[in-house]
């Protein structure tokens, strides 16, 4: 499913383990949209707490992430 922009920053702030209000204040939004967004979130990815999509914001970024050179391995 796809995530908008904003719902995808969203929940990389929730899976960085602020609050709905942190997160509305540093989005220039109100806690209510952000509420919206998250709502919107767990529908598209059939998920039902914020740990849950916390789990999957952190395994995407760790399976996307780029590898580590050789060169810079012990």
């Amino acid at each position: 499913p796809d995530l908008t922009p904003q719902e995808r920053q969203i929940a990389t702030l929730v899976a960085d383990g602020k609050t709905n209000k942190e997160i509305a204040a540093a989005m220039y939004l109100s806690a209510k949209t952000i509420e919206y967004h998250l709502a919107n979130t767990y529908r598209k990815l059939d998920i039902h707490s914020r740990a849950e999509l916390a789990r999957i914001v952190t395994h995407d970024s760790a399976t996307t992430a780029a590898p580590v050179p050789a060169s810079l391995e012990d």
